[in-house]
């Protein structure tokens, strides 16, 4: 996942968390002011209406005179029609609008005042009333007043704030999102051209890396160690290179002329036993030109010094090398069979190419069986190579393991395979090894 995309979702996940918090927060709020502003309107109607009956002010109203009347589709808040009591002990005082008041007949039990929502149903509307009850004595009286109070306006007020609230969230989010886009995108700027720098620095190019300054703290200090550190790694590989090719040439030269003297050595008048002594030294110092011949070769892959490259065809290939190794195959009495149903096409270096495949039949050859049998399978972006053999519980990566060898093949350096899982690994092709039932098998799947 890229930077940008994943500090887009921080700042969604986190606009979403304040939005919804401070949503859930402003909508109790606004529910709170709304019950107290309903509460001291339920206070301010208690008290005015004692205050009428206590004074006389209130004359008494026992017959209802309007409230029945239809809403014709509007609200309509004669609440007193609809919440009438008649219970014996009542005898109704006075009715208004949104109130009823009842007067004891007898002193009730206890002094008490409820509040409760109630939902209002007239034909196919319906009306959320808060209503009110309080038992109060009043001249050495008792009353009971109900007063109502519609919850349409609450009910608005509470919708008109969720929705504003969901308006300026989405509108505010999409301009954050809008913005830590486009700004996110230029600051990262500097950053994507260092990336890209590197992705094309190559340590075989002398040309240092050469990066854009930036005005942040950070990338600036990025791209100068990033500087530094490929200065020091081309440094690095031209000391390298310079070894290899040093070493390549001082240990050949001495490694050739021992080897010219035991020659010579050889064809002196030896004993049996001195003889014998001359052999096993002729025998180390030619193991050890080909270890040295193998390590500059490893050496050489690791530092990328194969840089010409043709498209190779496998096929071809797979025949020349066959051909050459067509002798030691038939000393050995082995079943030679090929399947090659589609040509493989590969750009790579030549030597590299060459190497890779002689180091494969080598091997199918050098660790089978004699009787044995070799079957090469090559289709498109697969190539297979089985050989019988035995083995002595090395298999799978560990084959690849540099000096990992048969303990039967006393010729062997143990590199061969190195080599080819080198070069595999340099033109980023898979290779697999498998062993079952007696046959070792190598497969290296291509990139398309």
């Amino acid at each position: 996942m890229k930077l940008l995309t994943k500090t887009t979702i921080y700042y969604l996940l986190i606009a979403t968390l304040v939005f919804g918090f401070g949503g859930i927060v402003t909508y109790y709020t606004v529910l709170s002011i709304s019950n107290e502003n309903i509460n001291e309107y339920f206070d301010r109607k208690e008290a005015e209406y004692a205050k009428e009956i206590a004074t006389g002010e209130m004359e008494p109203r026992f017959k209802k005179t309007h409230g029945h009347e239809k809403h014709n589709g509007k609200k309509h808040d004669f609440f007193h029609h609809h919440f009438e009591e008649s219970a014996p002990h009542l005898q109704l005082f006075h009715y208004g609008k949104r109130h009823n008041i009842y007067k004891f007949l007898r002193p009730p039990k206890r002094l008490k005042a409820t509040t409760n929502d109630t939902v209002l149903r007239v034909d196919d509307w319906q009306l959320r009333v808060r209503r009110k009850i309080i038992v109060k004595k009043v001249n050495q009286e008792y009353y009971k007043l109900c007063i109502y109070k519609s919850m349409a306006r609450t009910e608005e007020g509470i919708s008109a704030v969720i929705g504003t609230i969901v308006y300026l969230f989405v509108s505010l989010l999409i301009v954050m999102i809008i913005a830590n886009y486009y700004l996110s995108r230029r600051l990262i700027q500097p950053f994507n051209q260092t990336l890209d720098a590197i992705k094309g620095f190559s340590v075989t190019n002398s040309t240092p890396l050469r990066l854009q300054r930036s005005n942040i703290l950070e990338f600036e200090e990025l791209n100068t160690l990033v500087v530094e550190m490929t200065s020091k790694i081309q440094d690095d590989y031209r000391n390298l290179k310079e070894f290899t090719e040093n070493a390549s040439h001082e240990i050949q030269t001495p490694l050739a002329i021992i080897k010219s003297k035991i020659e010579l050595l050889i064809q002196s008048d030896l004993s049996n036993e001195q003889m014998l002594y001359v052999q096993a030294i002729y025998e180390v110092s030619n193991r050890l030109s080909k270890i040295n011949k193998a390590l500059l070769l490893l050496a050489k892959i690791e530092n990328q010094q194969f840089q010409d490259t043709q498209v190779i065809d496998f096929g071809q290939l797979l025949k020349k090398h066959l051909a050459n190794f067509e002798e030691l195959i038939e000393m050995k009495n082995i079943f030679l069979k090929t399947h090659i149903t589609q040509p493989l096409m590969v750009e790579m270096n030549a030597t590299l190419a060459d190497m890779l495949i002689s180091n494969l039949i080598s091997n199918a050859i050098k660790h089978n069986i004699t009787g044995g049998e070799i079957i090469i399978r090559l289709e498109p972006r697969l190539l297979k190579i089985n050989n019988t053999g035995k083995t002595d519980g090395v298999r799978g990566e560990e084959m690849f393991n540099r000096f990992k060898k048969d303990q039967n093949s006393t010729n062997s350096v143990g590199l061969g395979l190195s080599i080819v899982k080198k070069i595999c690994d340099n033109y980023k092709i898979e290779i697999q090894h498998l062993y079952q039932e007696g046959v070792h098998e190598f497969s290296l799947e291509f990139d398309a």
